[in-house]
């Protein structure tokens, strides 16, 4: 299986399927991935600056370290995914689904999480700096940065 990206790279898969797929440190910069259904995958450290990743699912994966640089993630799957340390400045994660999701220490610097689910997910340490949470869901078990108040973003408490 090939991914393409808008730069004209291209990725070979040894495989028929994107599900488990191992992309660690590959530069998959502006990857065309919309839609994709990718869960239980390694991206460590991969290069997905710009990536076209809306829509796309990528349950269970691991993203530690990878660069999502202005990805968009609209509307994308990234249940109890690792992305402790990612760069995800200006990253599109609007009315996307990060329950149990481990962000720890990533800068989000002006990401978007509009109407995003982010129940049970981990915060802790992370960059949020201009970023939008407007209609973001959280729960009791959520953890954000140390002061950080989620309410005063627009984001609010789930009822149960």
């Amino acid at each position: 299986m090939t991914i393409y990206c808008v730069t004209g790279e291209t990725v070979d898969i040894p495989a028929d399927t994107l599900e488990g797929m191992n992309v660690d440190h590959q530069e998959l910069h502006r990857a065309l991935l919309e839609q994709a259904v990718a869960p239980h995958s390694s991206l460590v450290q991969a290069n997905l600056r710009g990536a076209f990743l809306s829509q796309a699912v990528f349950d269970y994966s691991n993203f530690y370290q990878a660069n999502l640089i202005t990805a968009n993630l609209a509307q994308a799957s990234l249940v109890a995914c690792m992305l402790r340390g990612c760069k995800a400045q200006y990253c599109n994660f609007s009315r996307a689904n990060l329950q149990g999701a481990v962000l720890d220490g990533a800068n989000l610097t002006g990401a978007n999480f509009a109407e995003a689910r982010l129940q049970g997910a981990s915060l802790l340490g992370a960059t949020l700096d201009e970023a939008s949470f407007q209609g973001a869901v959280y729960d009791a078990h959520t953890r954000w940065p140390r002061g950080f108040e989620p309410a005063t973003v627009g984001a609010h408490k789930a009822l149960k």
